[in-house]
Parts: C-alpha cells; sequence; structure tokens
C-alpha cells in the first residue's frame, strides 16, 4: 500500500490515472465546408485555407492540377488548414478537380481555376488589373468592388460561380465616375450560367463592380470569383468535334476579333478533349472543349446554292451561320425503308444560335420540321425513308437572326439509335473512396443503356498493387453495379478513371452531378481514392445470419437483418444508406415507382443504458483523480494506510465501471430490420444490395466513421405462379367445332396473398378469347373454356399464353410472367393409316 503512495509521489499524479474506456476512434474522412481562394496562380506560391472538419492528420491536397510544391502553412487546426501550392512549370490555364486528403481519408471533389491572374479573397478595392477575386454571397446580398480605370481602357469583368460548382447566378452591373451604369451582364448560356461583361471606359476615375445573384437568392453553395482586367478567352472550339485518330486544327472562338488556330489531337479514348491555348500566358477560363466522334466530320463548304452532299449515314458535319437569314442544306445519301435520325448540337455547344431544323426531298418539299426536342432547344428529327428514297435534304438555320463567328453547329445523321457505338453511358455516383486495410468499401457504378442489353465489363485506369476488386461487371439487363474495393495496407492518395467495355464500344464513367460534366467530361472523369491507418477499435457492419434466406418479391417488401459493433464511448446512433444494383429512376414528383427504396430513414439507434454506463466512468476518474490528488498531497504518517485504501478503493471503482460500460456496451441492440418497398416490375435477376454505415456522435450530425457491408445478392421472386396443364389433342367436329378446357393451378410465393386474376391470349385468330379468370384468396385451381368454331384449320397452335395479375401485398399489382399453352386440334376425318408394305 506504501509502494503506491511512493509512486505517487515520485512519478506524479497522471502517471497513475486510468484513462478507462476513452477509445481514440479512427476518424471520418475530411469535410470541407468552405476554401476562401478556388484558384491557383500560375507561377506564384498561392495559399488555399481550408474550412471544416476532421481536417487533419497530415492534410495535403489532391488535384488532376500539376503541382511542384505543398506544404502546410501556420498551425494546423482539425477545423482550419492553411496549404501553400505551387503549380509545375508548364502548367495550362483551366478548370481541375482538388481533393483534400489526410491519412483518415479523402473529401468530396471540388473544382479550381488555373492562371496567370494573382489570386486573392474578396476585398472592397483592388489597386491593381488583372485580378481574380474569391468570395460568397449570401441570399440577397449585393457585393461590390472597386477599380481605378482609364478613358478608352478596355476592361473585362467575368464571373466562375456555376463553373467553380456554385448555385450563385451571377449578375453584374459596372457603374462609372459619376455614378452612371456604364454595362451590365445577366447569365449566358455559353458561360453555362455564368457571366461576362466587356466595356470600353468612358473616363478616367473610380468604377464600382456590383455582383449579386439574378434573384437575390443565392443558395449554398454560394462561391465566386469575379475576374477584372484583360485576358485571352475561348469559350467555343470550330469545329466542335473532329474524327477519333486525326490531328485536326481548330479555331478557338473567343474576344470578337481576335481568331487563333491550334491542332488537336484526338487519339484518346475519352469522350472530348480540351483545346489548348495557342497563347497560355495571357489566357484565363476552361478550355475549350473538342467532341471526339467515331463518325466522320466534316466541315460546311460553301458552292452556290446547291445543297452540299454529305453521303452515306451516318455523318456530322460542323456549320457556322455567318449572316442573318442564312440557310445551310446538306444531301445525305440514304437507304430506303431505314429510319434515320437527324440532329443539330447549338445551344449544346454554348453557340446563341436558335437552331431550326428543316427536312426536305430532293425536289425541295418540306417532309418535317422541328425546332426543339424533349430535352432542350436543339431540333431532332426522325423520318422513316420512303420506297425507292435514296436523297434526303436537311436544311439548318437560325430562327432569331443570330449569325457571326460564335453561331456555330453540328448537324449528325445516323440511323436511328446507332449515334452511341457503346450503347451505353455510365455514372459514378460518388467522386471520392476511403479505404481501411482489411475493410470493405463499395463503389456503385450506374449504366444507362442505348441500345445494348449485355454484359459490361469494369475496369480502372490504374490501382495500386495489393487492391482488390470484386464485382467489376454490370450484368446483362442490369442497371447498375456494386464493385468493392479492398486493400490489406495502407492505400496511397491516387486518381483514377473507369471505363466500361460492351460489345461494341467502350466509355469512360462519369462522375454524377458535376455540373460541368456535359461539357468538359474530363472533369467529371476522375476518381479519388485514398487509404487510412488500421484502426485498433474500428467500427463496422454487416448482415444478420437470416440475410442468406432472403429474396426480392416483386411489389412486397424485403426486410434485411443490419447489425453493427461500436466501441464504448462512440455510442452514437449508426446511419444506414441503402445501396443497391439499381440505377436511380426520377420522375417530377420525386422518386419513381421502380426503385428498391427504403420505407423510411433507418438508424440503429444509441443504447442509453450503454451511454449512461459510459458516462459513469468519467465519474468515476473524477473519483480517482482527486482521491490520488490527496494522498500525494497528505504528510500525516497516521493517515498514509486510510489514504491508500482510498486509492485502491477509487481504482477499484474505476475498473469497475471499466467493466460495467463494456458489459453494457455488449448487451447494447446493435442491429435493425430494414424495410425496403420492392416495385412491381423488375427485370428477374438476382439484385446486389449493400449499406453504408456512417457511425454519428450523440449529436446524431457529426460523422465519427464510415463503414460497409460486403455485397449481397439477392435472386427476384415473382410472387405469382402460374402453372397450366398441357391439354390433351381434341378432335374438331365438323358440325359442332370443339370445346376445349384449360385448366391448371396458381401458386402464391414468399406470403402473397388475396384474389387473382387470370387471363388468357395470343389465341389464334377465330377462337374468341375468353373471359378472364378470379382465382379467390386461398384457392389455386383455375379453368378456362374455349370454344373453337368447326371450320377451325386444324394444327397445333403454340402462341396462347396465361398470365395472372394481382395485389399479393395489398398495395401494387403485380404480373406473373406468361405461361405457354399449345393447343393440339385434329382434323374431322383423319386420314387411314398407311398399311404396311409387303415383304419382298
Amino acid at each position: 500500500m506504501r509502494n503506491v503512495l511512493r509512486a505517487l509521489r515520485r512519478d506524479g499524479i497522471g502517471a497513475a490515472i486510468f484513462l478507462g474506456t476513452a477509445i481514440c476512434l479512427s476518424a471520418a474522412p475530411p469535410a470541407v465546408t468552405s476554401l476562401d481562394v478556388r484558384g491557383l496562380q500560375i507561377g506564384k506560391v498561392n495559399s488555399l485555407t481550408f474550412t471544416g472538419s476532421n481536417l487533419l492528420p497530415n492534410p495535403r491536397l489532391l488535384t488532376t492540377a500539376r503541382l511542384a510544391h505543398q506544404a502546410i502553412k501556420g498551425e494546423a487546426r482539425p477545423d482550419r488548414v492553411t496549404i501553400e501550392v505551387e503549380l509545375a512549370p508548364g502548367s495550362q490555364p483551366g478548370l481541375e478537380n482538388w481533393w483534400l486528403v489526410t491519412d483518415q481519408g479523402v473529401s468530396t471533389r471540388g473544382i479550381l481555376a488555373t492562371d496567370s491572374l494573382e489570386q486573392k479573397p474578396f476585398t472592397g478595392k483592388v489597386d491593381s488589373l488583372p485580378v481574380a477575386l474569391h468570395g460568397t454571397l449570401a441570399g440577397s446580398e449585393v457585393r461590390e468592388v472597386a477599380f481605378q480605370g482609364k478613358a478608352g481602357q478596355e476592361i473585362t469583368c467575368e464571373v466562375e460561380a456555376q463553373r467553380l460548382e456554385s448555385k450563385v447566378r451571377p449578375v453584374l452591373n459596372l457603374y462609372g465616375p459619376e455614378n452612371v451604369l456604364v454595362e451590365f451582364s445577366l447569365p449566358m448560356a455559353v458561360l453555362r450560367g455564368d457571366t461576362r461583361l466587356e466595356a470600353k471606359l468612358p473616363s478616367d476615375g473610380e468604377y464600382r463592380l456590383q455582383i449579386h445573384d439574378l434573384q437575390y437568392a443565392a443558395a449554398a453553395p454560394s462561391h465566386f470569383c469575379v475576374k477584372i482586367g484583360h485576358w485571352s478567352y475561348a469559350d467555343l472550339a470550330f469545329p466542335s468535334a473532329v474524327q477519333r485518330g486525326v490531328t485536326t486544327e481548330v479555331e478557338l472562338v473567343g474576344h470578337a476579333g481576335e481568331t487563333h488556330s491550334v491542332r488537336v489531337s484526338s487519339t484518346a479514348d475519352d469522350l472530348a478533349v480540351p483545346a489548348p491555348w495557342s497563347e497560355p500566358e495571357r489566357a484565363s477560363g476552361p478550355q475549350a472543349p473538342v467532341l471526339l466522334s467515331d463518325v466522320r466530320e466534316l466541315m460546311e463548304e460553301r458552292n452556290g446554292a446547291a445543297p452540299q452532299a454529305l453521303g452515306a449515314l451516318p455523318v456530322a458535319v460542323n456549320g457556322r451561320i455567318a449572316k442573318p437569314d442564312e440557310e445551310d442544306a446538306y444531301e445525305l445519301t440514304v437507304e430506303p425503308g431505314t429510319e434515320v435520325q437527324i440532329e443539330v448540337a447549338a445551344d449544346a455547344l454554348g453557340s446563341p444560335m436558335d437552331a431550326q431544323l428543316e427536312l426536305r426531298d430532293s425536289k425541295g418539299a418540306r417532309l418535317a420540321l422541328n425546332d426543339d426536342n424533349p430535352e432542350g432547344p436543339d431540333p431532332r428529327l426522325t423520318y422513316t425513308v420512303p420506297p425507292k428514297v435514296t436523297k434526303l435534304i436537311a436544311v439548318v438555320r437560325d430562327v432569331t437572326g443570330n449569325a457571326g463567328p460564335r453561331s456555330i453547329y453540328r448537324l449528325l445523321a445516323t440511323a436511328k439509335g446507332k449515334q452511341n457505338t457503346a450503347g451505353f453511358s455510365l455514372t459514378l455516383t460518388e467522386d471520392n473512396h476511403t479505404l481501411e486495410p482489411g475493410r470493405p468499401n463499395v463503389l456503385k457504378v450506374e449504366a444507362v443503356r442505348n441500345g445494348y442489353d449485355g454484359p459490361i465489363d469494369l475496369a480502372f485506369d490504374h490501382l495500386p498493387d495489393g487492391v482488390k476488386i470484386s464485382g467489376q461487371s454490370v450484368p446483362a439487363q442490369a442497371t447498375a453495379t456494386l464493385v468493392t474495393l479492398s486493400s490489406d495496407s495502407a492505400l496511397p492518395a491516387l486518381i483514377t478513371g473507369l471505363k466500361g467495355r460492351g460489345k461494341d464500344g467502350e466509355v469512360m464513367a462519369c462522375t454524377e452531378g458535376v455540373q460541368l460534366g456535359r461539357f468538359q467530361p474530363w472533369l467529371a472523369q476522375s476518381l479519388a481514392l485514398a487509404g487510412t491507418a488500421k484502426s485498433e477499435f474500428a467500427f463496422s457492419v454487416g448482415w444478420g445470419a437470416a440475410v442468406a434466406d432472403k429474396k426480392v418479391p416483386l411489389g412486397g417488401k424485403l426486410m434485411l437483418p443490419v447489425t453493427c459493433s461500436r466501441p464504448p464511448g462512440h455510442d452514437g446512433p449508426v446511419r444506414l444508406t441503402l445501396l443497391t444494383s439499381q440505377a436511380k429512376k426520377l420522375v417530377k414528383a420525386g422518386v419513381d415507382m421502380l426503385n428498391l427504396r427504403e420505407e423510411k430513414a433507418v438508424l440503429i439507434e444509441e443504447d442509453k443504458d450503454a451511454q449512461t454506463a459510459f458516462n459513469n466512468i468519467a465519474a468515476a476518474e473524477a473519483a480517482s483523480t482527486a482521491a490520488q490528488k490527496a494522498a500525494a498531497a497528505n504528510k500525516d504518517d497516521n493517515a498514509t494506510e486510510e489514504m491508500a485504501k482510498k486509492v485502491e478503493a477509487a481504482q477499484t471503482a474505476l475498473q469497475n465501471a471499466k467493466k460495467t460500460a463494456d458489459e453494457a456496451a455488449l448487451k447494447a441492440k446493435n442491429d435493425v430490420e430494414f424495410a425496403v418497398f420492392v416495385p412491381a416490375e423488375l427485370p428477374e435477376i438476382p439484385h446486389q444490395v449493400a449499406f453504408k454505415a456512417e457511425l454519428l456522435k450523440r449529436d446524431r450530425r457529426t460523422v465519427e466513421a464510415v463503414a460497409y457491408t460486403s455485397v449481397q445478392e439477392i435472386p427476384v421472386v415473382n410472387p405469382l405462379v402460374v402453372k397450366p396443364e398441357a391439354p390433351a389433342p381434341l378432335t374438331l367436329d365438323p358440325k359442332a367445332g370443339a370445346t376445349l378446357e384449360i385448366t391448371g393451378n396458381v401458386e402464391r410465393l414468399e406470403g402473397a396473398a388475396g384474389d387473382i386474376t387470370l387471363t388468357m391470349d395470343g389465341l389464334p385468330p377465330g377462337i374468341a378469347a375468353p373471359p378472364a379468370v378470379t382465382v379467390k384468396a386461398g384457392a389455386t385451381n383455375f379453368k378456362f373454356t374455349l370454344k373453337v368454331p368447326p371450320s377451325f384449320k386444324p394444327g397445333e397452335y403454340s402462341g396462347p399464353k396465361i398470365f395472372a395479375s394481382g395485389k399479393p401485398y395489398g398495395a401494387l399489382q403485380v404480373r406473373s410472367r406468361d405461361a405457354a399453352v399449345t393447343l393440339t386440334l385434329l382434323s374431322p376425318n383423319p386420314p387411314p393409316e398407311a398399311a404396311p408394305a409387303a415383304n419382298p
């Protein structure tokens, strides 16, 4: 006993304090809520300040931009980190993806601009131009910056907001020295919803530039960058598309009167490539996209009034409306009886044209006219070529009279449905994934099918050795797959891409929700992966034992058992997110009834007894600390034994509190039945399901850790099964015909109940379809009666079928598979059997 007291006095009180079960749990990946500057100046050292949570340890920038150097500046905190960044020599102006990486994972993606402009936080006044100022707008806020200008000075003011994935719809107003409005600008299609004004300043003096949201209702995220000065930009490239495998010269369309031509190499497998800058040191803004095409790409050629001959389909032509009211006519060589699709891209390219497409015959008579298609303001026509017709004339015009260098378009003519040679596209539902050694991470890949229904093989551009992959194929007919990634060792942070290959081609997967992905697909094709150190007390989630026997019942409900393991002290609720091998189908009112979907938001709730038991550890630690302090300060030898007993009792109480907390954690309810609504129609192929689980703090908001279940493949079951009995051959009566009874039974699977309606169709002409038959709840047998007229032609008929419909689970109408029935009708007077041949 005295030895304990001597140790306390010798080594200090802290050496003997027992810390109970205060576990250091592996933190969640970093979450960035704001970034002060979303631009990097080429050739300079830039400071980027990130604000958020879980920003430690070892924060660093992961980006598609080439970096020469990065380092932490000042003191790094979990909620605020500043990183100094320098771009590598030769870096080009443009837009780049970025993520923040720590030793605990990788954040979601953002976009940075790179150029030669000075990058600064927004300020009310600037002393020199050009400059790029970064800030935020809140609701109806109007922000203003002042600068000095000279009479006759040409000035450009531009906002990047939508292009930096902000929700601000920017408006600019430029006021002169006399507080007179010099120029204003609204959101522009060519800038993807951002805005730009260009003006020649009328006098010397101070100018004020105001920025606000179009409806004075800026929504989060509301960051923006406003650039002031003069620089080169390229909004468009002409031609807008080039044939893959060919190096082509394209014209960059920027400042009025400026013409720059550059050469584009199109050997990549991507959807598009960025056009290089002619003078990168003077340039700012996104690089103009050049689409890569697998069809013949022609240029408009004006040879008098005769239509330009484009030849056989598929073919594309890149044109420009140079003068008001100009019409461009093209002759297409087509095959009679085929269905052709002709479409014009103009608005989709950022062109100011309101394009109209007219289809004429070879004599000039109008066959069809279109101005808009259901997906947007560009025109599209589908036309079935009449017999003996081999030539059609496609005419492109602008109905608003726009003309000039920016009024570009691309006309594409194909056999219907053949413009996507791969027959599908791929979408990644997340752009970042964190891998903890030995634990699975599930990546969902969705497939939008456009004529191809077979399997799609998936492959990453590159992954480090040791990364294990499973599920890297979208099965035939499926609209998504769940790919599992895992690694036994810590994964270095990297950027990769995912490619899908089908029967007739391959495509790169694009991340869902990237605003610029349609126009600059290379920004949407990047996926960030990062590893963490293995946690000694890791949070985990898994399946209940009963999941192996589960089935997906059409029109019913699937109950999925999920369980988790929460370390004591990290005992908040667990939020579950359902992942399935089914692409989301959205309608205006919300989620379509064709989705597997959760019945309600599900939490594995916290256990109050376990929380109380863990809280008691703090009181026991405080009592132990107090006893040790008192013992260490005691100078009365007579009280030494008593003080030592109090220390020992306090330590025992602390040990007991720890043991009670551990026991309470083991007894806590850590499982839940997750209810999934099943649509009435699904491809009857096995469906994959998994869960993403987020361990929340007791505040029920902050994420402490993330884990995934393994992917479970569950068969789809149609709960209604029709089993007809094969009818015996029936001889027709020459006067009465025949009466044929079709009998059988129905099965109700997976707890299905209720009435079932059976319908028979597909009968040959001349045999009337019988009335529908209802099989009441609890019954199984059915009977159809067919009346066959005496004049009916004998033979075997395999077309008839029977199907069942009903509401087996009380809500959705479910239709069974078709059950085939073969009718054999014999002639009234069958010919006599031939006599056996006599032996020679």
